[in-house]
């Protein structure tokens, strides 16, 4: 949450961490990249000690959310390229389109 670091810090923006255009998403502060800009629990012997329960609560949430939503891909082709990153599974190199319901509706709505 560094506003030198990050335009509008407060605020959730999942593009400024995976630019448009495929680039590698940049972050600088006094005029150097940063190496980890996006550590949030920290590392080694200053790592927060409640990370492991954050972690935890986000599994609980986010299989509830898995649990409660039924999900169609749109009639886009799957992406045969990745893109390179840091990540240990890549990204797709070009968008796929989902639809998401909550589970039991009758219809898909755009």
């Amino acid at each position: 949450h560094d506003p030198t670091v990050f335009r509008d810090a407060l605020s959730f923006d999942a593009r400024r961490f995976c630019p448009v255009n495929g680039a590698k998403a940049r972050f600088v502060k006094d005029g150097k990249p940063l190496k980890h800009p996006t550590v949030v629990f920290g590392l080694g012997r200053g790592r927060c000690p409640g990370d492991t329960f954050a972690l935890s609560v986000l599994a609980v949430a986010l299989k509830g959310w898995v649990q409660a939503l039924e999900a169609r891909s749109e009639s886009t082709p799957l992406p045969e390229a990745v893109r390179q990153t840091v990540a240990s599974t890549p990204g797709p190199a070009a968008e796929i389109y989902a639809w998401l319901k909550p589970a039991g509706h009758q219809e898909y709505s755009p």
